[in-house]
């Protein structure tokens, strides 16, 4: 089956057997993961419309007794065993650190529509590092996709604003979209907000050293 670039990326940072798809919606991923990677899965979502869809393309591919499908509020009463990779995309990354509040030591992959720095400082927060970063283009737009393990790492500012991996791998597309992106924020901060304009300064300096 032909996924799209973002889900295959995702599926191919999945590392354990089990994996809980949260907010799964066609449940694609779920269903290219147990049949083509072997993987048993649970696919997730709060919607039973959304539900009832990834029911019928679970059937479609006659797969309704390999993947288990439920209407949940993201892993709440989901007994976890810590050895299911935990996976939420397409949602922003409020949502995600309230969901990922129920886990305790599971492996993560993420994906949020928002706020990439306020993501990284929120799993930092909850105990975990950043192992793994990629950056897809999909459908005009970047996607950030973070593979996150239990354990303590200290990073620096710019690491949590950039990603620590993705600095240490110099993307240059997504890196040159990163610059005009920050230097468009720049002339619209007012002159009085100073230590606004001094952060993003700095973004943008760290930037065009990375691009040399």
């Amino acid at each position: 089956m032909i996924l799209s670039k973002r889900l295959e990326e995702i599926a191919s940072l999945v590392e354990t057997e089990k994996v809980i798809d949260v907010g799964c919606d066609h449940a694609l991923l779920s269903i290219y993961l147990t049949k083509e990677k072997e993987k048993e899965c649970i696919a997730v979502d709060i919607s039973p419309n959304v539900i009832l869809r990834a029911k019928k393309n679970i059937e479609r591919y006659q797969l309704q007794d390999k993947i288990q499908i439920l209407v949940n509020d993201g892993i709440k009463n989901i007994p976890l065993t810590g050895d299911e990779t935990i996976i939420i995309a397409g949602m922003g990354s409020t949502t995600i650190l309230k969901i990922i509040e129920e886990v305790k030591e599971n492996p993560l992959i993420v994906c949020s529509n928002n706020d990439q720095e306020f993501l990284r400082r929120g799993l930092v927060k909850k105990g975990y590092f950043i192992e793994e970063e990629k950056v897809v283009f999909s459908k005009n737009r970047y996607y950030i996709l973070i593979r996150a393990k239990k354990g303590k790492k200290v990073y620096k500012e710019m690491e949590y604003i950039l990603g620590p991996i993705l600095l240490r791998k110099k993307e240059p597309h997504y890196f040159r979209y990163l610059y005009a992106y920050y230097k468009n924020v720049y002339v619209k901060i007012p002159l009085q907000e100073k230590r606004r304009r001094k952060k993003i300064e700095k973004i943008i300096i760290t930037i065009k050293n990375l691009l040399k």
